[in-house]
């Protein structure tokens, strides 16, 4: 993501009809499609986790399948 100053973070939503799960981390994060060996917050299909964060491009995504869909907003 670029680079873009937030003053109070920012939320992550995985979309309620997606069939994998996003996972959500450092630079360095991963996603097995079974779940497993990930060092990622896992966002299931219609889950969503607030961030406090400064910087938005610290933090990345990866999806356990292709066509994972997500939605954020920064505050």
């Amino acid at each position: 993501s670029p680079a873009r100053p937030l003053a109070h973070g920012v939320t992550i939503r995985a979309a309620s009809n997606n069939g994998g799960t996003i996972y959500v981390g450092k630079s360095t994060v991963t996603a097995v499609g079974d779940g497993t060996a990930t060092d990622g917050y896992a966002l299931a299909a219609g889950d969503a986790i607030d961030i406090e964060i400064t910087e938005l491009s610290l933090i990345y995504l990866k999806g356990s399948a292709a066509g994972q869909i997500y939605s954020y907003f920064y505050r």
